[in-house]
């Protein structure tokens, strides 16, 4: 390492820490470091008389040998990153000669912005949300350089790098959820409440915190409770997001995908809680069998019922319901051999006839407790 003026005290380490190697007995304007693996970075400082104060550091970089130019980044690129981490890339080569007057592109969009804290480095910080959950961020140079690694190779130089930023988490899913109101449930964080902002919002999608989940409701079925399961992907939540996907005019698949997340996280920033309530249908398979409504921690009604058969199984199933049609006409056969009514048949007439006319309710209803008619 050499000086622009001899030198007579040298401290350099990392971290903020700063140790003195180095006292020569009179000054010199070179100083060695000794044989180091790979590349790195020092923070170093000197001071040209002894009696004198040291300078302020200055970090010093080194690179293993190439013909191209070589960057160092943090983190290496191909390891993942939270969607909020800042990326920094240092080259062996100052910006100005290398880049000139372009900086990197970020794929996918990610707001933030780059920052030269040195005549050879940039740091990019994102902003918001940051990266988009479940990506691959990719940065994308003017020109090509090799990527100098830990153990002191070098990568096959190239204009592009990618990070992997990890899809949001279900349990952070859950406890959003929980929060906007979607869930049977409740969530509680065991750390004390902090105004909610989207850089923390971003960071939590990926590492949860940690908290507590019960139920809204005193009386919640079994059944019910047999389906819950934090952090599991399980019925109850993919429910949840149907229903939140439908309630912001989504596309109701189910999944939690960026869209879901951006939205759910803004709720959690603006305080948006669904009032909705949330309801549970289960029907008994034991003959007579019978529909269960509850409804908010109460049994609204119970009433005569018919499950369609699944073929090949005889297990519960469970299907989350978001939207419900009034009404409906079903065609077929059911498993005793009772045709169904479809359009055009006398008896299809009959009900829609019947269906129009209040006075006709409650024999509509004995007709929807017979085999076959839902």
């Amino acid at each position: 390492m050499r000086f622009d003026q001899p030198v007579s005290t040298v401290a350099y380490g990392s971290g903020g820490y700063l140790a003195v190697h180095q006292t020569p007995a009179s000054a010199v304007r070179t100083v060695s470091l000794g044989v180091r693996d790979g590349p790195g970075t020092l923070e170093i400082a000197a001071a040209a008389r002894p009696w004198e104060k040291l300078s302020t550091p200055v970090a010093v970089t080194w690179f293993p040998p190439s013909r191209s130019p070589v960057m160092v980044a943090s983190p290496a690129p191909g390891t993942e990153i939270s969607p909020t981490a800042a990326i920094t890339l240092t080259f062996s080569q100052p910006l100005a000669q290398l880049l000139g007057s372009s900086l990197p592109q970020l794929s996918p969009s990610t707001p933030g912005s780059w920052r030269e804290t040195d005549t050879h480095t940039l740091v990019f910080t994102p902003s918001g949300f940051g990266a988009p959950l479940g990506s691959q961020l990719r940065v994308v140079l003017p020109r090509a350089v090799a990527v100098s690694q830990t153990a002191g190779g070098l990568a096959a130089a190239s204009e592009q790098f990618a990070w992997a930023v990890p899809p949001g988490s279900t349990l952070r899913l859950q406890q959003l959820l929980a929060e906007a109101g979607y869930l049977p449930v409740d969530w509680a964080s065991a750390s004390p409440p902090v105004a909610p902002t989207a850089h923390l919002e971003a960071a939590l999608a990926v590492a949860p915190p940690s908290g507590s989940f019960s139920w809204r409701y005193p009386h919640t079925p079994r059944e019910l409770r047999a389906l819950w399961n934090p952090g599991s992907r399980n019925q109850i939540t993919r429910g949840a997001v149907m229903t939140f996907e439908h309630t912001h005019g989504l596309a109701v698949d189910g999944l939690a995908g960026p869209m879901v997340w951006h939205a759910l996280m803004t709720d959690a920033i603006t305080g948006r809680r669904s009032h909705a309530g949330y309801s549970y249908v289960y029907v008994h398979r034991k003959v007579p069998q019978l529909l269960t409504l509850w409804s908010d921690g109460h049994t609204v009604l119970t009433s005569a019922g018919q499950h369609r058969r699944a073929r090949r199984s005889n297990g519960a199933r469970h299907f989350p319901v978001f939207e419900h049609i009034p009404v409906g006409t079903m065609s077929g056969t059911n498993p005793g051999g009772f045709a169904l009514p479809r359009p055009g048949h006398p008896l299809h007439q009959l009900f829609q006839r019947r269906r129009r006319d209040p006075r006709v309710q409650p024999r509509l209803l004995r007709h929807a407790a017979e085999p076959g008619v839902r």
